[in-house]
């Protein structure tokens, strides 16, 4: 990742491949990338706004990470496919006759479908009654705790911090979920696909974690975020830093549209962003995690979306 001051704002970029190598560094992760289908990018413009680091008062936060996805769209190779009940699986695994699962149906089987499949159980595979709570929910109704239990295979959370995101690599569960790695275990510093990225590189670049040919798609169909730190910080933040940002572009794809009652309902062609603050405190290590939900049409434009601190919901901290 290259840091490049221009005027009174950073701006990040990343990522940059030279040869064989690729610098990165999350502690000032800004800019994160989603490829779009290559023949025709979309840019969304307009969505802007304004974060604190912490809202808790006292020693200092510090902004660790900063993830920027589209929920309703799974990566594959240098493209983006339909996700459109936003359970981690492809449109195309969940549709046609043999389809163990359904688009329509997030949780077929009482748990996100993604984790029936990773495990190669079919639906069978939801905690066992009163083992987990279903109405216990993270990021906006995007994971329950009966999920986060489902990892474990025997019916319950098994020391398991069920908030924001495990105590196991701190990478936010959701995002783990939906792009195929683990909540149970430390692998955001390992290669799944061995290529030349780490699972936590490929949640914060948009690609897949799993497909070592999808690492490097085109600069122009990433999605691009321009942070700067406040001179004067929001009155809200109880002392606290705030950040400013402005979304230069959010590739989007067409989709059918989903209804359920977990938040992660849209229309057609309306697409679900999620940004998600990681903060450190600089004394006492703890950590918390903030997010941001908002929805973009595909090829619409000409509108204008603004998120104030208050919008940022503190999902966990510890």
């Amino acid at each position: 990742m290259f840091q490049k001051e221009m005027n009174s704002y950073i701006k990040y970029l990343f990522p940059v491949l030279i040869g064989m190598s690729l610098l990165f560094s999350f502690q000032n992760c800004g800019q994160v990338s989603l490829s779009e289908n290559p023949s025709k990018p979309v840019v969304a413009t307009g969505i802007k706004g304004n974060f604190c680091v912490s809202k808790t008062a006292g020693s200092k936060y510090v902004k660790t990470k900063l993830y920027f996805l589209n929920l309703t769209a799974k990566p594959m190779e240098h493209r983006l496919v339909p996700d459109t009940d936003v359970d981690g699986l492809e449109d195309s695994l969940e549709t046609g006759a043999s389809a163990l699962f359904s688009s329509t149906n997030r949780r077929s089987s009482g748990i996100l479908d993604s984790i029936c499949y990773r495990r190669g159980v079919g639906s069978n595979c939801a905690p066992s009654a009163g083992s987990c709570d279903p109405t216990k929910k993270f990021f906006y109704g995007g994971i329950s705790e009966c999920d986060l239990a489902a990892f474990t295979g025997n019916g319950g959370p098994k020391g398991l911090n069920i908030d924001g995101s495990t105590k196991m690599d701190f990478v936010p569960d959701l995002l783990e979920v939906l792009r195929g790695t683990s909540v149970s275990s430390e692998d955001a510093d390992i290669s799944s696909d061995r290529d030349v990225l780490t699972n936590e590189q490929e949640i914060i670049l948009g690609t897949d974690p799993n497909d070592e040919f999808s690492y490097d798609p085109p600069l122009a169909n990433r999605a691009l975020i321009d942070l700067t730190k406040d001179a004067v910080p929001n009155s809200v933040c109880n002392g606290q830093d705030s950040y400013s940002f402005y979304v230069n572009q959010f590739p989007t794809i067409p989709l059918e549209p989903y209804s359920d009652s977990d938040g992660m309902a849209h229309g057609r062609d309306e697409n679900i962003g999620l940004i998600i603050l990681v903060s450190r405190n600089s004394v006492t290590s703890n950590v918390e995690y903030y997010s941001y939900l908002f929805r973009v049409f595909h090829n619409s434009g000409g509108y204008e979306i603004v998120a104030a601190p208050e919008d940022f919901v503190l999902e966990g901290s510890y």
